[in-house]
């Protein structure tokens, strides 16, 4: 017989139904629902603990079918033609195991060609100019079957946003559609930058909540933990992976695309030793990474999603896992890639003709053997001055440096430097006195000894 169980909505009393010693959870007739080629959603929650290789289809009807699996390397959610989930023509791993015990959401749409799938709340993967061969939906049976629990099963005569897909996760949380808007001062920054999304990753539960304004909401993994967070004075948290691989994931629909200007940013704090690379945020083929080898550590920027092969991957100037907070950015814009590194430019490279990114149907990710905290991507180049400002007000209270009185430093600033650094100024910024304000870092390990 069948069993009842808790259900996965957070606040809601109903319950889910379990497969128990039977073949299938529950089926209903498919009449009625999106046939031929039409577009559609099929959605459900499911939460499993099964180890053995299989297919188990947690959603469908006719030849269209939302499935789980798991083999040998790992656990999918997948698309099928098949009744019975066999033969998936979409099924990739997800970032993290999903037969954990705990609920999780999946989702897939299909619309004019375009399949995509969904993994709590955040794009898993998509295929595009696939024909699906016309559902016949009169007559067959709508069947969700899986080796656990299921609730919440829905069919949508529409292809379901990424935006959609989101906010039914977030509500089944048991939080708010949105975030508050933040009042600090570097979130006010990154805000007044025009940000597309902004992820503050302070969050207890399982919601990454975009911060932007735009409510791109994605998900902390279920393994995330808290931790202190990067930005002095900021009572928000940061997250760190736990046992998982990937820290956050988030759908990247809406971010920029083709050759458009962008910029991803990211504050991370590591002490790994052994030789990788890790994704601080990256979507589709644009993605900013750290790595460490037998010479160094490395800031990098790749054309792969796990941030390998990166086309861009110059040291740090000073160890980069030392077990403090650094500010990472890319800049892209009309072929030029610009990589910082705690306020200071690191290498740069012309004439990069990337790839056009396809954002949409992609996922946004951050994913580091350590703390990830404040993810941002922005629909422009940020300028150096811009990166700076970041850097700064990650660890201080004071933007730009108050103009000095002494009589060196006056004669230096009247004949009009481009840059002045003092370097006596007791923090991890060095402050530009200038008067331009283009900031820049010192290691943690420096120290400040007796000046002019």
């Amino acid at each position: 017989a069948t069993t009842r169980d808790s259900g996965a909505i957070v606040g809601d009393s109903d319950a889910s139904t379990g497969r128990g010693d039977v073949t299938l959870a529950a089926t209903a007739s498919g009449d009625g629902l999106p046939s031929g080629t039409s577009a559609r959603t099929l959605e459900t929650w499911f939460r499993t603990t099964e180890t053995y290789n299989t297919y188990t289809p947690i959603a469908g009807y006719g030849n269209f079918t939302l499935i789980y699996n798991r083999d040998g390397n790992g656990t999918h959610i997948g698309a099928s033609q098949n009744s019975d989930g066999s033969n998936p023509y979409l099924d990739p791993f997800t970032p993290y195991a999903v037969n954990d015990g705990n609920w999780h959401h999946a989702a897939v749409t299909y619309e004019n060609g375009s399949t995509r799938l969904y993994l709590d709340g955040a794009a898993l993967a998509s295929l595009d100019a696939f024909n699906l061969t016309g559902t016949n939906s009169s007559g067959q049976t709508l069947v969700t079957n899986v080796d656990g629990s299921v609730d919440e099963v829905a069919v949508y005569a529409s292809a379901l946003s990424a935006q959609r897909i989101s906010a039914h996760w977030t509500i089944a949380n048991g939080q708010p559609a949105c975030a508050a808007t933040p009042t600090s001062p570097y979130a006010s920054l990154v805000r007044a930058d025009s940000a597309s999304a902004y992820y503050r990753l302070g969050e207890l539960g399982r919601v990454a909540y975009d911060s932007s304004g735009n409510c791109r909401n994605g998900e902390r993994i279920p393994s995330a933990q808290q931790a202190t967070g990067a930005i002095v004075n900021d009572a928000d948290g940061s997250t760190n992976a736990g046992v998982s691989p990937t820290a956050m994931t988030a759908s990247a629909d809406g971010l920029p695309a083709g050759n458009s200007q962008r910029t991803l940013e990211a504050w991370f704090r590591t002490t790994e030793t052994y030789n990788t690379y890790s994704v601080l945020a990256g979507y589709g083929n644009f993605t900013l990474v750290y790595g460490r080898d037998g010479n160094g550590t490395h800031l990098g920027v790749s054309e792969q999603s796990d941030g390998g092969n990166a086309f861009m991957y110059p040291f740090t100037p000073f160890a980069a896992n030392d077990g403090n907070w650094h500010h990472a950015v890319v800049t892209y814009a009309s072929g030029n890639t610009t990589l910082y590194i705690d306020g200071t430019a690191i290498g740069s490279r012309q004439g990069v003709n990337i790839s056009p990114t396809v954002s949409a149907g992609r996922q946004l990710h951050s994913a580091v053997d350590g703390d990830i905290d404040e993810v941002a991507i922005y629909p422009s180049a940020l300028s150096a001055k811009q990166v700076s400002a970041h850097w700064t007000n990650g660890l201080v209270t004071q933007t730009c440096a108050k103009a000095p009185s002494s009589a060196y430093s006056t004669i230096v600033r009247s004949d009009r430097p481009d840059r002045y650094y003092r370097l006596g100024d007791g923090t991890r910024v060095a402050y530009d006195y200038s008067g331009k304000c283009i900031n820049g870092g010192l290691p943690a390990s420096m120290w400040v000894g007796i000046g002019i």
